[in-house]
């Protein structure tokens, strides 16, 4: 029987990312969405390491499962950090994508065209059933902040963030570009052998003789 790992997530299109990054390994992946009653946890750490260190520690506790958390968002240098880990309810109310995106295009009018740079930054944390912190990652994307929303894809300020390599934003590429480019590609990529000799290890040893 394949080990369980939960995303410690609600969030469909990032859990949806997350599969497609961690889909192949001998895992049965779930989101927070499987279990309605795990708690909400409040992200109040000053870092992304600081809540998903939180996040993946205190949903492993409640379900007494394994968790991979992830914490994420948006840094632009010339806003002095912002959005940062406060990404997610930066114009006030969480996941509201379209006011986030008026916010920072607000916040950036006057901003010239050679400072705006950003980068976005994902930090992933597993946390075994015990609630113990057993690996993170850290993944980062560098591009630049777009003048006006440029494609539908994505989520989040993708329709903002430029790769200067492809002349195109998040929102504008496909899927499989984004996920090779991404910064949760990046720490999914790093997570992998943390998976390998933490979770898949674990479940080698019940089942006895478990593959990976």
């Amino acid at each position: 029987m394949q080990p369980i790992l939960v995303l410690g997530t609600r969030n469909r299109k990032k859990s949806e990312e997350l599969r497609g990054l961690l889909g192949d390994l001998p895992i049965t992946l779930r989101d927070l969405r499987d279990y309605p009653d795990a708690p909400e946890v409040v992200e109040d750490g000053g870092t992304f390491e600081a809540n998903g260190r939180k996040k993946a520690s205190v949903l492993a506790k409640a379900l007494g499962q394994w968790v991979l958390s992830d914490d994420s968002g948006l840094v632009v240098p010339a806003l002095h950090g912002e959005p940062g880990v406060d990404s997610a309810v930066y114009a006030g109310k969480h996941g509201d994508d379209e006011a986030n995106n008026d916010k920072l295009l607000e916040r950036m009018r006057n901003v010239p065209d050679e400072l705006r740079g950003a980068y976005y930054v994902c930090v992933l944390v597993l946390a075994d059933p015990r609630g113990e912190v057993v690996g993170v990652s850290e993944g980062r994307c560098h591009g630049r902040i777009v003048r006006v929303r440029r494609g539908q894809g994505g989520f989040g300020y993708d329709p903002l963030f430029l790769i200067p390599e492809y002349h195109r934003t998040f929102g504008e590429l496909s899927s499989s570009v984004k996920q090779a480019l991404s910064h949760r590609a990046r720490a999914a990529e790093r997570m992998r052998p943390i998976l390998r000799r933490t979770l898949l290890k674990d479940a080698q040893a019940s089942e006895g003789g478990f593959g990976s």
